[in-house]
């Protein structure tokens, strides 16, 4: 928390990277970045917390901050772990509009690509995924 409290957001996603590149350490990581953003009781969140790099207690239904280039680097880091099914529901459970503006957003483009490339996504996922980005009119 300190070293997100200073702004040192990258030393996060160097953390991140680092679990994916040794395959080591990755349920450590994710349970620190849980803890961090205050959301162990709401894991459903994960996804847009860490996307904005925003706690728990600084989100709001309505209005969002901006998504945060190292908080959608992490999370695209995240979904390349060998087992990222809190991310991966996290991101499933977002109703389509939040969903599409994360995903639509510059910074949060890239969690798409990383999300139907990851070998650790399955394939009804994937298809969760394009399901929750058509909108119903």
């Amino acid at each position: 928390e300190e070293v997100l409290a200073a702004g040192a957001t990258g030393v996060l996603l160097a953390l991140t990277k680092s679990a994916v590149r040794l395959e080591a350490g990755q349920t450590v990581v994710m349970a620190g970045i849980t803890k961090v953003l205050h959301c162990n009781e709401k894991q459903e969140l994960l996804a847009p917390l860490l996307a904005h790099l925003v706690t728990i207690e600084c989100w709001s239904e309505g209005e969002h901050p901006p998504v945060h280039l190292h908080g959608s680097l992490a999370l695209q880091q995240l979904l390349l772990f060998t087992k990222p099914i809190k991310v991966v529901r996290s991101l499933l459970g977002l109703g389509s509009p939040q969903l599409a503006a994360l995903l639509g957003d510059p910074r949060g483009c890239h969690i798409t690509d990383s999300f139907l490339t990851s070998k650790h996504v399955g394939e009804k996922s994937r298809e969760g995924l394009v399901r929750g980005l058509r909108w119903v009119e």
